[in-house]
C-alpha cells in the first residue's frame, strides 16, 4: 500500500503499528534516492505507484515523503480520481473525508494527529493508489529527505541508491542496493513472489474462519429464535407479576392506613387489633391461625354501624385473593426464568464446539502472519535477483534505529539485474 506523509522518518516509525493481525503491516518500505544520483530509478519509482500500491496490498506499506506541506483533508478530497484513506494504519482516527470525526475508537487502519482539535485537521499520512502531486515534485521532496533516512537507517553514501524494508514483525531492518535502471516495484514483485505461498496460506486461514463463521452463524439461528420466545414469555412473566404486586399493594396499603389510623384513635383492644391486622399485612405475611381470629373480629367491628363507612371488610378477603395471585404470578415467572437459562446455556452448548474452533484457526491464523516471513522473503527475493549478502558493508558506525540492519549488495563487476517493471 502507498503511504504519504509529512512526518519525519523517526516520527513516522514512531506511529502505534499493530501487529498484522488486527490490521497492522508486515513492513515498510522507504526509497533512499537522489535524483542526481538516479533520475531514472526515480522516474520508474513514481510512474509505478500505482503497481507498487496494489502489489503489496495491505502487508506493506510503501511511504514516500512529503514534509514541506501537511497533508490537508480538504486537499485531499480534491486531489480527484482514484482511492483516498486519509488514515494510516495502528494509529486512531479523528478525521473523515467530510470532516473532523469525534470518534475515538481504533479502526484497523485509523489515524489520528496527536494533539489538539482544531478548526482546520491536518492530516499527517495519507494512503493513496495515485500520485497527488507532479512526479517532479515528489521527487523533490524525496531528494530531500535523503540525509535525514541515511542518519536514521545508518547508511552510507556507498550504498546509495538503496530500497530500506523495515520488518515490524522480525524487529530488522534490510537495505536493499539499487541502481539507476532498477525498479522498485520489481523488487517488491520479487519478494511477493517468494512469500506466494505464505500469504496464500493466510488467504486460506481467511477462507475456513469465514466458513466457520457462517456455519456458527447458521446454527445460531433456531438457539437465537428458542432463546427470543423465552425471553419474550420472562419479560411477559414479569410484568404479570409486577401489575399483580402493584395491585395487591395498593390494596394493602389502603386496608393498612386505614387500620392504623383507627388503631390510633383507640387504647382499648378494638385499637389493639386493629394495629395488630395492620402489621400483619404490611408485612405481606398471610392471615392465618391466631392472625385470623384476629382478622374476623376486625371485619365484625368495622361492619358495625359505627365504622362501617370505611369499607375494611370487602378489603381484607380481596387483599389476601391478591397477594396469592401475585405469588402465583411471580412463580411463573420464575419459571420463565427457569426456562430461559435452559435455553441460553443450550445454545452455550451448541455454539462452543464452532466457537472454539473458529478461536484456535485465528490463534494459527495469527501466529502466521505475525510470523517472521518478511525478512526472508525480501532475502530470498535479493538473491534470485543475483545480490549477495555484504554484512555490514555499506553500513554507517552509528544510527538511530536500534535494531539490526542487513545489507544487500550486488557484486561489483555484475551489471544490474532488476527488470524493468512494465505497467
Amino acid at each position: 500500500m502507498g503511504l504519504i506523509t509529512s512526518l519525519s522518518i523517526e516520527e513516522f516509525l514512531s506511529l502505534p503499528f499493530p501487529v498484522p493481525s488486527v490490521g497492522g503491516y508486515a513492513g515498510l518500505v522507504f526509497l533512499i534516492s537522489r535524483t542526481a544520483d538516479a533520475p531514472e530509478l526515480q522516474k520508474r519509482f513514481f510512474r509505478e505507484w500505482a503497481d507498487i500500491h496494489d502489489v503489496t496490498a495491505r502487508h506493506v506499506g510503501v511511504v514516500i515523503p512529503s514534509p514541506w506541506e501537511e497533508l490537508r483533508l480538504g486537499r485531499l478530497a480534491r486531489w480527484g480520481s482514484g482511492s483516498v484513506q486519509v488514515r494510516v494504519r495502528g494509529v486512531r482516527r479523528i478525521v473523515g473525508r467530510d470532516g473532523p470525526n469525534p470518534s475515538s475508537s481504533w479502526y484497523p487502519d485509523g489515524l489520528r494527529p496527536e494533539g489538539e482539535w482544531q478548526t482546520h485537521v491536518h492530516v499527517h499520512t495519507a494512503a493513496v493508489d495515485f500520485l497527488p502531486r507532479r512526479p517532479v515534485d515528489h521527487q523533490s521532496d524525496l531528494t530531500r529527505t535523503v540525509s535525514d533516512m541515511q542518519e536514521f537507517f545508518g547508511i552510507s553514501e556507498a550504498l546509495l541508491p538503496c530500497a530500506v524494508v523495515v520488518c515490524l514483525s522480525e524487529q530488522q531492518a534490510v537495505a536493499v542496493a539499487l541502481e539507476n535502471d532498477d525498479s522498485v516495484y520489481g523488487l517488491l514483485k520479487q519478494t511477493k513472489s517468494q512469500a506466494e505461498d505464505h500469504l496464500a496460506e493466510l488467504r486460506r486461514y481467511d477462507a475456513d474462519i469465514a466458513a466457520a463463521e457462517d456455519e456458527l452463524r447458521i446454527a445460531r439461528v433456531p438457539l437465537d429464535v428458542n432463546i427470543a420466545e423465552a425471553c419474550r414469555a420472562a419479560t411477559a412473566a414479569e410484568r404479570g407479576a409486577d401489575v399483580a404486586l402493584r395491585a395487591w399493594h395498593d390494596e394493602r396499603d389502603e386496608a393498612v392506613d386505614v387500620l392504623a389510623r383507627f388503631g390510633g384513635t383507640r387504647t382499648d383492644h378494638d385499637g389493639q387489633l386493629c394495629r395488630r391486622v395492620s402489621e400483619v399485612l404490611a408485612s405481606g405475611m398471610p392471615l392465618t391461625g391466631n392472625v385470623q381470629e384476629a382478622v374476623q373480629e376486625v371485619m365484625r367491628l368495622f361492619d358495625s354501624p359505627n365504622v362501617a363507612f370505611l369499607r375494611l371488610p370487602s378489603k381484607i378477603p380481596r387483599i389476601q385473593e391478591l397477594r396469592e395471585e401475585y405469588l402465583e404470578k411471580r412463580q411463573a415467572h420464575r419459571e420463565a426464568n427457569r426456562r430461559l437459562d435452559a435455553a441460553e446455556n443450550a445454545a452455550r452448548h451448541a455454539l462452543t464446539p464452532f466457537e472454539s474452533w473458529i478461536e484456535s484457526l485465528k490463534v494459527e491464523r495469527n501466529n502466521a502472519v505475525n510470523g517472521p516471513w518478511l525478512a526472508a522473503a525480501v532475502a530470498a527475493a535479493s538473491q534470485s535477483l543475483g545480490l549477495q549478502p555484504a554484512g555490514a558493508h555499506g553500513l554507517l558506525s552509528w544510527r538511530r534505529l536500534t535494531w539490526p540492519v542487513t545489507v544487500w549488495k550486488r557484486p561489483e563487476q555484475n551489471l544490474p539485474i532488476f527488470s524493468r517493471a512494465r505497467s
